[in-house]
């Protein structure tokens, strides 16, 4: 038998993963998709309240996220005009009944691809745009300050095993200072290269190091950092809605 189930996964800041798991045949009646699409809506109105699209934030990475926004809430009303249409299709007895199912599943499969290539591009955009926020939210490290925290890291880092390295990393890159500085900086790559440190363990690090520095900058001063930070903090409620549009396009198009 065939599970009707879609699974999605999500790594927190502390690199532990998260399996949500959607139904179709428990949760696949319309009142239920109805309320799918209005997690969508509203994760969407949550990710706009939170973030920065003052013009502190970047010109560029407001156009690419209020793009991948605009993305996602679009792909609600083209699952429903496709849903529309074929129910249109199927009760025009003008048409034969073979003509009638193929003109209906084509609406609702041309649908289908252009929602998921739109929430695919949608993806794409908000992960780039949380790389340029890193950069816009990591404080500036000058190369006198960079070369007395190198040393400073190194002491304290070197004594510390693999397994706690992630934690100690953490903490370090929560600092406003000339540590947290390089944390955030290309040196903490070459140093986790050095340990030689197995490829999750290392993506996990990093992980909780962004976490950090989007926390500290939306809490700092500087006006630039903390529009990064805030908004970077808000990416996760954005990718929620683009979860929701896709359960809902998958469950009321394949009907």
């Amino acid at each position: 038998m065939t599970e009707n189930i879609t699974r999605f996964t999500r790594t927190d800041a502390d690199g532990n993963i998260t399996v949500h798991t959607v139904d179709h045949d428990r949760h696949g009646n319309a009142e239920t998709m109805a309320q799918v699409a209005n997690e969508s809506d509203r994760f969407t109105a949550e990710f706009r309240s939170q973030a920065d699209f003052s013009a502190s934030l970047p010109e560029d990475i407001r156009t690419v996220l209020s793009g991948a926004s605009s993305k996602i809430t679009a792909t609600l009303a083209k699952v429903d005009a496709a849903v529309a249409q074929r129910a249109k299709y199927l009760a025009d007895d003008t048409l034969f009944p073979q003509g009638r199912e193929r003109l209906a599943s084509e609406a609702t499969g041309k649908a289908a691809k252009e929602v998921a290539e739109a929430l695919a591009q949608a993806d794409v955009a908000i992960t780039i745009a949380e790389a340029d926020l890193f950069v816009a939210a990591r404080p500036k490290l000058s190369h006198e300050a960079g070369m007395a925290a190198r040393a400073d890291a190194q002491m304290v880092l070197n004594g510390v095993d693999n397994h706690q390295l992630a934690n100690r990393i953490k903490e370090l890159a929560a600092q406003d200072g000339p540590i947290g500085a390089l944390m955030a900086s290309d040196w903490l790559d070459l140093y986790i290269t050095s340990r030689g440190m197995e490829k999750d363990l290392a993506d996990a690090i990093k992980t909780r190091v962004a976490h950090a520095v989007f926390t500290a900058a939306a809490q700092s001063g500087d006006r630039k950092r903390a529009a990064a930070g805030r908004t970077a903090l808000a990416l996760g409620t954005l990718r929620k809605s683009a979860i929701a549009a896709r359960v809902y396009s998958r469950n009321k198009l394949s009907k």
